[in-house]
């Protein structure tokens, strides 16, 4: 897991020099979900929320379009959403793409290896320019597997994330 945050970071720093690029600090408030499907049933639980932090970088591709990947902490599971970025005047931007949701407990994996810590997802969100530097961001956040090996059609667990924040771009 932590190759992948490193190799992640490496590649955004790498295309600083030859494209136009802005790296930004990001925090806020975060909400997880769960939903538990078995047999059928289904049943959602959602924590009480706590804070996320993490850093992003627009790449610019041109004017009407960037990519803008992230690595985004919050209560022991890293976010790493890769986000086209497409502004809609000069106030608002939708950022939609694949993301990459890893849980860290810290705990060596106990569940005999049925569980699946990292999965592939997407993510989809708003984000407005109060000023040059700073923007309000909310973003979702969801599973596209299952985190349950061999869980078939019968069990499946997905988690989801709701995030808003503030930017700080440099």
């Amino acid at each position: 897991m932590k190759s992948i945050i490193l190799t992640t970071l490496v590649v955004m720093f790498a295309f600083t020099s030859t494209l136009q690029a802005q790296f930004a600090v990001e925090a806020g408030y975060n909400s997880n979900s769960v939903r538990v499907k078995l047999l059928g049933a289904s049943v959602s639980t959602s924590d009480g929320g706590d804070i996320y932090f993490g850093v992003s970088y627009d790449l610019s591709l041109g004017d009407k379009l960037s990519l803008q990947p992230a690595v985004l902490y919050s209560a022991d599971a890293f976010l790493i959403p890769v986000s086209l970025k497409i502004p809609l005047g000069s106030t608002f931007n939708v950022m939609a793409g694949p993301s990459l949701l890893m849980i860290s407990d810290g705990s060596t994996d106990d569940t005999g290896g049925f569980f699946n810590k990292n999965t592939i997802g997407y993510t989809a969100g708003l984000s407005v320019n109060v000023s040059d530097k700073f923007a309000i961001i909310v973003r979702y956040n969801s599973d596209l597997g299952n985190r349950i090996e061999d869980g078939g059609d019968d069990l499946s667990i997905k988690y989801a994330q709701f995030k808003a924040g503030l930017s700080y771009s440099f």
